[in-house]
């Protein structure tokens, strides 16, 4: 498996990742809550940096597991960005160089703030993804006007 950059990635698709398109994969899902109803959650990234334990919380009595404050607490803290940097730290990004045999050094955990990605990628990338994802990300809740994914 070489390394494509995100412009090829979205260029050429299928011949990096043979499954299916990001919107497709979330269409998918997204057609099946008038089925599911409240067993099925949405959950935004946006939404977790916002209120962590909100969001655990909503997960946990959809899926009637315990969520008492200490718990929760625990594991807002265990998973928050400056645990997760820390491990990585401490044990390397190792076991994503290997499973997806990437040769280039990388950090996996990233800043942890919504919007990074308009710094990352190209007004050209941004187009391509909104001209393909723009529908289902609307449905998500992401504006098309104003957002900056699609300038």
């Amino acid at each position: 498996m070489r390394e494509v950059t995100f412009s090829q990635f979205l260029e050429e698709g299928r011949r990096h990742y043979p499954g299916p398109k990001w919107n497709e994969h979330v269409n998918g899902w997204l057609a099946q809550q008038s089925r599911l109803g409240s067993r099925m959650i949405v959950i935004r990234y946006e939404d977790m940096l916002r209120d962590a334990a909100a969001v655990l919380r909503r997960v946990a009595r959809a899926t009637g597991l315990p969520h008492d404050d200490a718990r929760v607490e625990w594991a807002v803290a265990a998973s928050s960005r400056e645990t997760m940097a820390r491990i990585e730290r401490k044990q390397g990004a190792t076991f994503f160089l290997r499973r997806y045999n990437v040769t280039k050094k990388f950090a996996f955990v990233q800043k942890g703030k919504a919007g990074g990605w308009k710094n990352v990628y190209s007004a050209e990338d941004r187009r391509r993804f909104a001209a393909y994802a723009g529908k289902t990300l609307e449905a998500l809740g992401y504006e098309r006007a104003g957002s900056g994914w699609a300038a």
